[in-house]
This record gives C-alpha cells, sequence and structure tokens, in this order.
C-alpha cells in the first residue's frame, strides 16, 4: 500500500474478497498440479474506485498464471470507492498472487 494514514483493513477485507471471487486458476494448476508460481500485480484505486495502471509486477511461472491473476484485479474492478476520509489522490496496491501445490 502507498498510504497507511487510514483505517484500512476494512476497505482492503472487501477487495480481497472482490477480487478472489473474479480468480479463476488454469486448469493446469487446479486439477492437474502440473503448473505452479506467483504473480506480483500492482494497481491504483481512484476515489471513486475506478482502477488505472493495472501492472505484473514480477512473475514466476506459466504464463496463464499470470493471465489469470490480471484477470481476476481487472474483472474485480470498478472497485468500492474509497473512504472519505482517504488522504492520498490514490490507493497503490501490490498483490501477490500464489499458485502453490502441497505435495
Amino acid at each position: 500500500l502507498n498510504t497507511t494514514a487510514w483505517d484500512f483493513a476494512p476497505y482492503l477485507l472487501d477487495l480481497k474478497h472482490s477480487i478472489k471471487q473474479h480468480w479463476i486458476p488454469p486448469l493446469a494448476f487446479t486439477a492437474l498440479g502440473a503448473i505452479h508460481g506467483y504473480t506480483w500485480v500492482r494497481f491504483r484505486i481512484y476515489p471513486d474506485g475506478h482502477m488505472e495502471t493495472m501492472e505484473i509486477v514480477e512473475t514466476e511461472g506459466h504464463d496463464s498464471l499470470h493471465r489469470s491473476s490480471a484477470n481476476a484485479v481487472r474483472g474485480a474492478a470498478p472497485f468500492r470507492p474509497l473512504p472519505g476520509d482517504f488522504p492520498e489522490p490514490y490507493l497503490e496496491v501490490t498483490a501477490k498472487f500464489t499458485y502453490f501445490i502441497k505435495r
């Protein structure tokens, strides 16, 4: 996060829930366990909830994992508006999607 000068827990829980609802990992991961890795995604949320400047920051693993991560964020947007007392012009979030196979 680009700031912690606000009560961020309720907003972030809602954000996480919204993104998880749109996260569909590839079948090669979920059904076959054939691929694994992670994706770091960075994006900005503006006061009205719209998203801009989403980028993949770092990756490991198959490209389908990274597409799944980016699609989850895109699918969840627009997000809930930022609280009225939010202290910055936007909220920058860097999130990690982990595709880990337990053996």
